[in-house]
């Protein structure tokens, strides 16, 4: 079986805008079948310019690629590499929830909110704080 030296996820159209590379030695892959025959595995992530540093922020949260690199164009790199996409409403550049009062309610009221779309509306603070955190707590699992 031939394994292509690069795989790249990106349309036609995407390799126009989506220039940006984020990623880094894949360790995981690297260590058997075609990344081993083939000297390494790269996993990669292409992104408008514009979202660079959230999608860096995001690749090292992932914690699986150390160091974590960033190119302006094609990464050359040895071995095999994977060329993802970031599309509109990947988690790396979807705003975080948040919690803000809503400007005028009377009485206050507190919205958690992405951007401007609200998921949820409660009578105080702490009882939107709590209910983010709880949120929080379940996507981490």
């Amino acid at each position: 079986m031939t394994v292509p030296k690069i795989k790249d996820d990106r349309t036609p159209a995407q390799c126009a805008t989506h220039t940006t590379f984020v990623g880094g030695f894949d360790r995981f892959l690297s260590s058997f079948g075609p990344g081993l025959a083939e000297g390494g595995s790269w996993a990669v992530w292409a992104c408008l310019p514009a979202d660079r540093d959230a999608v860096e922020a995001w690749v090292i949260d992932r914690g699986d690629i150390n160091p974590v690199e960033v190119w302006e164009g094609m990464p050359r790199v040895p071995g095999l590499l994977h060329v993802y996409v970031i599309r509109e409403g990947h988690p790396a550049v979807i705003p975080p929830l948040a919690v803000s009062i809503i400007e005028g309610s009377s009485p206050p009221r507190w919205r958690i909110a992405r951007g401007e779309h609200g998921v949820g509306t409660y009578p105080s603070r702490e009882e939107a704080e709590a209910v983010l955190a709880k949120h929080n707590a379940e996507v981490r699992k």
